[in-house]
């Protein structure tokens, strides 16, 4: 080295090494959610029972005062049913006649408010 003039030391990491660390830091933001949803810090957890063959495909809040749940089967003729929102501060159901076609949207009136908390939607026959 000449007088006053410092070392620059270069030094690359393995794309191998890169790659890891990626990993590592992606699997670690997956499971801070994971975690952060389980002690319910996260708003809007949801829980869905199944029953039979009838499943939720969606659901969404449609105003203050109802959740549009889809729901569909393999089975025909289509069952009557019942679903079931609770928890997290609310509650509501809604009953629907044998027949309906597949996959459906049922609106259901809801009442109480909403707060941190889990939903559980459940499909009764």
């Amino acid at each position: 080295m000449r007088g006053g003039e410092k070392a620059i030391m270069r030094r690359q990491i393995p794309v191998w090494a890169a790659i890891c660390l990626i990993a590592v830091v992606a699997v670690s933001s997956a499971m801070f959610v994971w975690a952060l949803t389980s002690l319910k810090v996260i708003r809007g957890t949801s829980f869905v029972e199944y029953r039979g063959d009838i499943e939720i495909a969606d659901f969404k809040f449609v105003s203050d005062t109802a959740v549009a749940v889809t729901i569909r089967t393999n089975v025909s003729p289509t069952p009557s049913c019942t679903i079931t929102v609770s928890g997290a501060g609310i509650s509501g159901s809604k009953s629907i006649a044998a027949g309906w076609a597949s996959p459906t949207t049922v609106t259901i009136p809801i009442t109480g408010a909403l707060t941190s908390g889990t939903i559980t939607i459940e499909i009764t026959t």
